[in-house]
């Protein structure tokens, strides 16, 4: 099978807005791929361009090769999606709703849809209109796994869930790829992204800044130090250090970011009289505010 998903130069404007600005980005089979950036950044877009929802203002998708918008049919019959804002039909229940979906799907396995809402602690019988808001994300979570799809698109999908179901949520998705489907999450849950992702992309104000393998980004092991020395030390001697960013002095205290190697930070440390030295390792989350600081 082809490349899962593979968007080239994807642009779209509204009016004179630019939503999304040249997000290109391929993604491996098998793997989790995290998308991530705040709010009003371009995630939900961007989905919606894949999912040919909203067209794109130029540039081009493919989903296991075939073309976003003029395959689109035949694309969706290889995706399960699960959209964070979406609408279910409220008089319904979800038995209904699985059972009339599942009409436009070409297979479906009734033995996978009966165990999923026993994972998830959620009863179809219900109407959704009367159900919880974290319930009626188990349902759409349910109806974008049901047809056991290769690409599995998911937008902000544990907003509204109690950390219970979140684990059961992350042993499922886990139990998903180890039978090689691939996914794509968009999400601004840092701490959730560590927990499951395997490579991240960072999207802000429509541009992917950047995308890494998750690993590679823990790697980096951008640090926070905090140096209490005998004397109040000068700042310019640690800013003119090319692994050392956001240098501050309070009193006879130094904070400090390295990236990378510390020996030369803790070479100019010694030079002076240290009295203390706190060193805090930065997560995800902390790397990912940074590159949003600086870029």
């Amino acid at each position: 099978m082809s490349v899962p998903l593979h968007i080239h130069q994807l642009h779209k404007q509204y009016g004179s807005v630019q939503a999304v600005q040249d997000v290109s980005l391929q993604l491996r089979e098998g793997e989790i791929f995290g998308f991530l950036g705040p709010n009003g950044a371009g995630k939900t877009t961007t989905i919606r361009s894949i999912m040919d929802y909203i067209r794109p203002t130029s540039g081009s998708i493919s989903i296991f090769g075939l073309d976003s918008i003029s395959d689109s049919i035949q694309a969706k019959t290889y995706v399960g999606h699960f959209a964070g804002d979406g609408q279910l039909y409220p008089q319904m229940t979800g038995y209904q709703l699985l059972r009339y979906l599942a009409r436009f799907r070409n297979t479906y396995e009734t033995s996978f849809i009966e165990h999923l809402p026993e994972r998830l602690d959620v009863s179809l019988s219900t109407p959704i209109t009367d159900l919880s808001r974290g319930n009626r994300q188990k349902v759409g979570l349910i109806q974008a796994f049901m047809h056991r799809p290769p690409l599995v698109i998911l937008d902000e999908p544990t907003a509204g869930l109690d950390p219970l179901v979140k684990n059961t949520f992350y042993t499922l998705i886990d139990e998903l790829q180890q039978e090689g489907t691939t996914f794509f999450i968009s999400s601004h849950d840092l701490a959730e992204v560590q927990k499951i992702c395997d490579r991240v992309g960072f999207i802000r104000n429509g541009t992917l800044i950047e995308t890494n393998e998750l690993e590679d980004i823990i790697r980096l092991r951008v640090r926070h130090y905090t140096v209490t020395f005998a004397e109040p030390p000068q700042p310019q001697p640690f800013q003119n250090l090319e692994s050392v960013s956001e240098v501050s002095i309070q009193d006879n205290r130094l904070r400090a970011v390295v990236s990378g190697e510390v020996t030369e930070f803790l070479h100019k440390v010694s030079e002076y009289t240290p009295l203390d030295l706190e060193e805090h390792t930065m997560s995800v989350e902390d790397i990912f505010l940074t590159y949003y600081e600086t870029s």
